[in-house]
């Protein structure tokens, strides 16, 4: 009788085990959405420069959505690829020492990017898991608006001046993630993930001139040449999709 309990509990810890990392077998496959990077700031500057002083404020938000597919191409070991839909938005205001506008600017963007990734599930239990993953992404702006409404010391409208690209931008990015997917039900699990990513940009760009009253004017041509430093983080939903599409089917 005791063994036959013995071995009961036995069976019933494999199954219970096998059905909860079956999500991360060779031949399975995941959908993965999450929500990242969200930066919201604000800004209150003044300038004195002799006896002339200006006032500038300014707020500034922005996030990304990172779309992904993973296949297993071995226990644990998944690749992929990921999408990385960036939006931004801008506004600033500079008055003069009598408190009148003198600049009003906006920029708003949208970025696609595109990458492969690799990542590995090294650690967890039946109910958690971490991985590490690697990656990047070739990205370039689908949308952009940028301009600066020019007002006179006594607030009459001058003009407007834009921003064009000459040549659009080329972004190229690598990133390393740690993340940690936790189990809500067989399939779905939420996901969680903090990295660093360096990126390299360029593009060409020139300011076109719109003035009130009188022709049109464009800058010359410049080149922007860039890297930055990011630390990335991502929180959204992952589904496993078991072998064939099927769900996971505990044994009796």
């Amino acid at each position: 009788m005791k063994k036959a309990i013995y071995a009961g509990t036995a069976l019933f810890f494999v199954i219970i085990s096998t059905t909860a990392h079956a999500q991360f077998s060779k031949g399975n496959k995941f959908v993965e959405a999450s929500l990242g990077s969200i930066r919201f700031s604000s800004n209150d500057s003044k300038t004195e420069y002799g006896t002339s002083t200006s006032k500038s404020d300014g707020r500034s938000f922005s996030f990304d959505l990172y779309p992904a597919v993973g296949f297993f191409i071995a226990d644990n070991l998944a690749v992929g690829g990921e999408v990385d839909i960036y939006f931004g938005s801008n506004k600033n205001n500079t008055y003069n020492s009598s408190g009148i506008k003198t600049n009003e600017s906006k920029t708003n963007s949208v970025n696609l990017g595109v990458g492969p990734f690799v990542r590995y599930y090294f650690a967890g239990d039946n109910k958690s898991k971490f991985y590490g993953q690697a990656g990047g992404f070739f990205s370039s702006d689908v949308s952009y608006n940028s301009e600066s409404r020019l007002y006179s010391g006594s607030g009459v409208y001058q003009g407007v001046s834009k921003t064009e690209y000459n040549k659009k931008p080329v972004n190229i990015s690598a990133n390393i993630r740690v993340g940690w997917n936790r189990m809500l039900t067989e399939t779905i699990a939420l996901n969680a993930s903090l990295g660093y990513q360096f990126s390299r940009s360029t593009y060409t760009y020139s300011y076109r001139s719109i003035p009130a009253i009188g022709p049109e004017t464009v800058s010359p041509q410049y080149k922007y040449t860039g890297t930055s430093n990011n630390v990335l983080w991502n929180l959204g939903f992952t589904m496993f999709l078991p072998s064939g599409g099927k769900h996971p089917v505990k044994k009796k």
